[in-house]
């Protein structure tokens, strides 16, 4: 009786020893896949700029071209690449650039060492490169110590596209924002 005993209890020891290995296994393999998992997240298209770049569009500038009517931005962006001169002899492209600075600036995407904004770039380009095709400068803010473009956050952006040739001959404006990761 003793045998059968101590031979029942080295199974119930050799089961529950099993579990504890089985249970082991599925932690180091939850572990392996969450290590696994990039530090930086990656660029995510955002409706929330979507719907910012649209509003943007159709914001009135004080350029005049030949009409005698205020330029909104999608329009002056199309002057800025024809190179085109506005009525008080301003250079479409300078008071594209000018409006965007002050428009964004004064969003909701504020850049401070406080804040959860890391930076942001905004850039009107046409063609299919950003670097290339450049209209004017991209407009940017970063905080102190933060690299433009290394986004260690959440990276949120969106292009708004103008025309209708072919996706060469687009114009586009881009947005990019990243955040600290919340």
């Amino acid at each position: 009786m003793l045998n059968k005993k101590n031979k029942q209890a080295q199974e119930e020891m050799a089961g529950f020893i099993l579990i504890v290995v089985i249970v082991i296994i599925i932690a180091v393999i939850f572990l392996g896949i969450s290590l696994r998992k990039p530090n930086n997240i990656s660029s995510q298209e955002s409706e929330e700029l979507n719907s910012f770049l649209s509003s943007l569009s159709y914001y009135t500038t004080d350029c005049e071209i030949d009409s005698g009517y205020p330029r909104t931005i999608s329009d002056l962006i199309s002057d800025c690449k024809d190179n085109k001169i506005c009525i008080n002899e301003n250079l479409a492209c300078e008071v594209l650039e000018s409006t965007l600075k002050s428009i964004v600036n004064n969003s909701t995407y504020v850049v401070s060492d406080d804040s959860p904004t890391i930076y942001y770039k905004l850039s009107v380009y046409s063609g299919l490169n950003e670097e290339s095709g450049k209209l004017i400068e991209p407009i940017s803010k970063i905080q102190k110590n933060a690299n433009l473009g290394a986004c260690s956050g959440a990276k949120i952006y969106n292009i708004k596209s103008f025309g209708e040739d072919a996706e060469e001959e687009n114009i586009h404006l881009k947005f990019e924002v990243c955040y600290v990761r919340g």
